[in-house]
Order: C-alpha cells, then structure tokens, then sequence
C-alpha cells in the first residue's frame, strides 16, 4: 500500500519497498538459515526505514516543537534504543553464548542442545560438543542430523578421552538408518579404527578395514 500510494514521497516509499524485499527475498526463496538472524535483517529494516520516512509528515511535531523538555526527551529516546541495539550485537560474537542462554530458559530444547554442539564442533572444541550433541540426540532420536554430528564427533575425539563402545553403537545406529550411505560406513570404520587404537586389540582393525572396503559396494 505505501509503495502503491501517490504522493510527494512515493518515489522514496518505493524505494524502500524495493530495497526491504531485494534483501530479503533471497533468504526466504532459499532459507538457508533464520530470517531474522543478525545482519540478514538489517537490510529489510532499512527499505522499512525509507518507507516509515516517507510516510511521516515532513516534520515531527516533536521536533517542530520549541519546548526543551519534549526534545531532549526525544534524543534521549533515541539514544536508549541505540544503545540497547548495540548491546545486543554483542550476543552475536559468539553462537555457543546465544545456544547457552536458549538453554538456561528452555533446557528441553533439543534444537539448543544440537545448536551448542554443533558449534563446538565448529570451533574445534570435540569434546565440548560430545554431551550437547549426546542430550539432543537422547531428547530427539530419530533426526538424522543430529545423529550424524554425533556420530561425527565421537569418532573424532582424542583418543585419551575417546569412548570406543560408545562410538561403535551410535555409528552402528547410524548406519543401520542409512545402509547405503557410504558415509556412514566410514564412520563405522572411523569408530573401529578408534577402538583397535584405544582397546589396543587389532580384531578392530580387520573389522575397521573391512567396513572401509564395503564403501566401495
């Protein structure tokens, strides 16, 4: 309606219009994450901002005013919400602190749980995302995702503070939901692998070779 509308400011309200689904439109065509997440709404928010300004009168009775009090009530307003804005962008400096935060309010949440572990794995820290991936895993058991990045990170763990039992059973569990996925087969092989290094017996190797060798099936 605002773009649609005619007027002294149309052109700046279509402008805006324009601009708020150029930069949105692509997020929800392909949503490769959020809508709303971090910087991906600061471009919708300015197209809104241009169609807002357009839409205003050309002056604010606020700022048309000549009393004092009403003015600095308005910078102040201002400048309580910028620097609110500011301190929410802080959140984002890290995802595992925002993961954290989600989990205090709502520690059921097997997506927080799968988000915290999952973004440990991202930074490297495998054995800070062995319980987060484990939690969300036992709250949720039938996403694949989820099952994945666990099995992903199981394998993957030092061997000093690997669990070998624990990583064949959920690369077996894996496998089983995904019998020709060669990537679960690696996975197996991953887990077997670990476990003739950690168990020291080389009955795992063989095995571990052989899951390797079915890849090619």
């Amino acid at each position: 309606i605002a773009a649609l509308w005619r007027g002294a400011t149309a052109r700046v309200r279509r402008l805006g219009v324009l601009f708020a689904w150029a930069t949105s439109l692509p997020w929800i065509v392909i949503p490769l994450n959020m809508l709303l997440a971090e910087h991906r709404l600061y471009g919708p928010l300015l197209g809104l901002l241009a169609v807002t300004a357009g839409c205003l009168p050309r002056r604010l009775p606020v700022l048309a005013t000549r009393a004092m009090p009403l003015r600095i009530a308005f910078a102040a307003l201002l400048g309580i919400g910028g620097t609110l804005a500011t301190l929410r962008c802080l959140d984002f400096r890290d995802e595992r602190l925002l993961w954290r935060a989600e989990l205090a309010a709502r520690p059921e949440s097997w997506r927080a749980w799968w988000g915290l572990g999952a973004a440990n794995l991202r930074a490297g820290d495998l054995v800070a995302a062995r319980e987060p991936l484990a939690n969300a895993h036992a709250l949720c058991p039938l996403h694949f995702d989820v099952l994945r990045n666990y099995a992903e990170c199981l394998v993957s763990v030092p061997d000093a503070v690997a669990e070998p039992f624990r990583s064949v059973g959920v690369t077996d569990l894996y496998a089983a939901r995904l019998p020709a996925d060669p990537w679960a087969r690696s996975l197996q092989a991953q887990a077997h692998l670990q476990a003739g290094r950690v168990l020291g017996d080389t009955a795992w190797f063989a095995s571990a070779e052989r899951l390797a060798l079915s890849c090619l099936d």
